[in-house]
């Protein structure tokens, strides 16, 4: 049996008068990080036209953003284990509304850089520690079935932030920073509020930076860690190869216009959010494996659909049932995956968040490498790559390991 140790053992509960609110604070928190990479892109020539310069160099901000986003995150998972979850994501916050104010003042395009740097490296704490606060508080079948719909609303409400950021744009581009600003310094005042503290801090502060890199070496020489940690950025590998390349598929091959394109890549969007309410219905109902096993399966499916697609069949309607299937499976897989990953852990479930969290990041590069590589017209070797990840998935949850190994608590 997987991990059964780990998956039983009793939650901290501080205080469960309170704990009815934290997932929805966690929601809102991590979609103001997440809406923040790309709510201004109805401005950009706005933004190009008031910095004197063009779209292509603006949109770069995007890339600053995400890489502040990504660089961090291994860092929140120590100093949350070590400080604390509440503090730790107060701090994160503070950074965020540092980084939004800069941008909102900009009147140079090197200062607003800066602000989204800065912006992108506070908004990493709300997704590090927001996983680890969700493990800590309830028991594992219960963190699976919150993920799941926390999933569902992650993967809407940030896609609906470029539609708002339209609306923000006509009083100008500031306006958008001016919507992050305030709406930062409300969710700051809710977790200072609301937010409680989930993990029993560390006291003793000697030796910080030792125990800080000691941790990661434990987390990441886990095997079952490791096994378990990888199932979902590999199937990401295969999500963001297919998102990638559709754009270039679906109006260069197929002839669609970019309204058209839109809907097909809203289609991954809705197939996820799908996915994340169908898995908190199935953990309820047959557990967290029989949840794991079938979304993995969901998206073997997907894949075959896809590669039944552009080798026999050629339409437009099998393309996407598999493109829903394949978001959908992926979806399911999440939350299952991701808990048992943590929860071989008590004490350093931050740090295993933000590895968990630096490995989606690589599987989302890699796939966008490998759509690169491949090319959008060629999107039979994307469905193949969508098949190979997906069968890699399956066989990491198929493979025998030694219990007693995997299960001991480092």
């Amino acid at each position: 049996m997987e991990s059964e140790l780990s998956l039983k053992q009793p939650t901290l509960e501080p205080n469960p008068a309170k704990l009815w609110f934290m997932p929805y604070l966690i929601v809102f928190t991590t979609s103001l990080a997440l809406a923040a990479g790309n709510i201004y892109m109805p401005s950009l020539t706005l933004m190009a036209s008031n910095f004197h310069t063009n779209s292509n160099a603006v949109l770069m901000s995007v890339s600053i953003y995400y890489t502040g986003f990504a660089a961090l995150g291994v860092i929140y998972g120590g100093l949350a284990d070590y400080f604390g979850r509440r503090f730790t994501l107060l701090c994160g916050i503070s950074i965020f509304l540092t980084g939004s104010i800069i941008c909102l003042f900009s009147t140079e395009l090197w200062m607003f850089m800066i602000g989204s740097l800065i912006e992108g490296i506070g908004g990493a704490s709300a997704l590090i520690v927001g996983l680890a606060a969700i493990q800590d508080m309830y028991s594992a079948e219960e963190s699976v079935k919150t993920l799941a719909w926390m999933g569902a609303l992650l993967s809407i409400i940030p896609s609906l932030s470029p539609i708002l950021g339209g609306y923000l744009a006509i009083a100008g581009w500031q306006a958008n920073y001016l919507f992050l600003t305030l709406l930062g310094l409300l969710l700051l005042m809710l977790c200072y509020r609301f937010f409680v503290e989930t993990h029993t801090i560390n006291k003793n502060n000697s030796g910080v930076i030792k125990r800080f890199f000691t941790s990661y070496l434990t987390v990441i020489s886990h095997s079952g860690f490791l096994r378990y940690a990888s199932i979902y950025p590999i199937l990401v590998i295969g999500s963001t190869a297919l998102l990638t390349a559709m754009p270039i598929f679906i109006m260069e091959k197929l002839g669609y216009d970019s309204k058209a394109c839109g809907y097909f890549i809203g289609l991954m969007t809705i197939g996820y959010a799908f996915g994340g309410f169908v898995a908190a219905r199935l953990v309820i109902q047959y557990g967290i494996k029989i949840t794991l096993y079938a979304g993995i399966s969901l998206s073997v499916l997907g894949s075959i659909l896809l590669i039944a697609n552009f080798i026999w069949l050629d339409k437009y309607m099998t393309f996407m049932v598999g493109v829903f299937v394949f978001q959908s499976g992926i979806a399911i897989v999440h939350p299952p995956s991701t808990t048992i990953a943590i929860r071989y852990f008590s004490e350093l479930r931050a740090s295993a968040s933000a590895l968990r969290g630096t490995f989606s990041i690589l599987g989302s590069a890699l796939g966008a490498a490998v759509a690169g590589l491949v090319g959008g017209l060629n999107m039979i070797s994307i469905a193949n790559i969508t098949i190979v990840t997906s069968l890699i998935a399956l066989l990491l949850i198929v493979e025998k390991q030694n219990d007693n190994r995997e299960t001991s608590e480092h």
